[in-house]
Formats: C-alpha cells, structure tokens, sequence
C-alpha cells in the first residue's frame, strides 16, 4: 500500500511537473510575441515620426514659396508706379517722334 502511495505522488508530481513545464512554454511564447508586438510598435512610431518630419518639410517648403510669392507681389506693386511713369514717358516719347513725323511730312 505504501508502495501505490508512493507511486500516486510520484505521478502527481510529475503532472505538476509537467503542467509547470508547459506553463513556462506559453510565458516564453507569450514574451516572444509581445516583444515582437512590440517592435513592430516601434517601427510604426519611426515611420510616424519619418512622415511628420516629411510633412513639416513640405510645410517648410509650402511656406518659403508663398513668402516668395508675397515678396514677388510686393516688388510689383512697389515698382508699377514707376513702370507706369516709365510706359507714360515711352508713350510721351512716341507722341513726340509722331509729332516730329507730321512736321516734316507737312
């Protein structure tokens, strides 16, 4: 009788045995899956953070061409009084040689 006591907690033990064995098996399966989640985490956050530095860039860029717009349109508009005198003097000047013209063809 001892001997079928003896044998009962052997294998109970090693049930445990194994149940601890197979428990530690999904633990490391777990951590390698969450460690493997979680680079793939990572990796996500770099091309997040590579598409933001993307996109400010073009903002960047956005902003440079519309100041260059605004500084092309203020050029204009500062030297049309002077083109507009300069077009008024080349008229004045064609008016003139018209002028010249009918004097002597008369």
């Amino acid at each position: 009788a001892e001997n079928g006591r003896e044998e009962a907690l052997k294998d109970q033990l090693q049930g445990l045995t194994d149940k601890l064995l197979e428990t530690e098996s999904k633990i490391d399966m777990k951590k390698l899956e969450m460690e493997s989640q979680s680079q793939l985490v990572e990796k996500q956050l770099q091309e997040i953070e590579q598409q933001m530095a993307a996109v400010a860039e073009e903002r960047v860029e956005e902003q440079r061409a519309a100041q260059a717009v605004r500084d092309n349109l203020e050029q204009y508009m500062n030297d049309r009084p002077s083109l507009g005198k300069k077009i008024e003097l080349e008229i004045q000047e064609m008016q003139r040689q018209v002028s010249a013209l009918q004097e002597e063809a008369e």
